[in-house]
């Protein structure tokens, strides 16, 4: 790969015939960390990789779903450079090739479970999320959201 990635996720896009490598947080020795925001394509093929869509905003730790019509979502997520958990979501559509918003969720999580209902709805539960003042405290959520595409 083109990029060092910490606590990506990787979802095979049936319509490309290749797995989509996304997020995660890049570090080299030496280095700052940083959000790794430009996906990867891995082509079993020809057992290379080459650079997907980028993401809008760089996550780490995210929550990621095939969705029933090969869309993908990916939510929530540790941003590197906001030092912070995020709220939103975003969604890859393979017909454009590109990642579009999907809102913003009510907490904002990372290390969340998230899977596909029967009902194509999403289930996003738990995770954790980091107060946001300087020194903060993570806080262990409780709490579920669902997402309806």
């Amino acid at each position: 790969m083109r990029y060092r990635r910490d606590r990506p996720t990787v979802a095979w896009v049936a319509a490309a015939n290749k797995a989509l490598v996304i997020g995660g947080k890049s570090e080299a020795p030496g280095t700052a960390s940083s959000d790794v925001r430009p996906t990867e394509w891995y082509d079993p093929a020809t057992n290379a990789f080459t650079l997907g869509p980028s993401l809008a905003v760089g996550r780490m730790a995210h929550g990621q779903v095939v969705l029933s019509d090969g869309r993908i979502l990916v939510a929530g997520g540790w941003n590197v450079s906001l030092n912070r958990t995020t709220p939103t979501a975003e969604i890859f559509t393979p017909a454009t090739g590109a990642f579009t918003s999907a809102g913003t969720m009510n907490d904002d999580r990372h290390d969340a479970g998230v899977a596909l209902l029967p009902n194509d709805q999403v289930l996003v539960a738990g995770g954790k999320k980091v107060d946001q003042n300087p020194g903060g405290a993570t806080f262990y959520l409780d709490r579920a959201e669902t997402y309806t595409p």
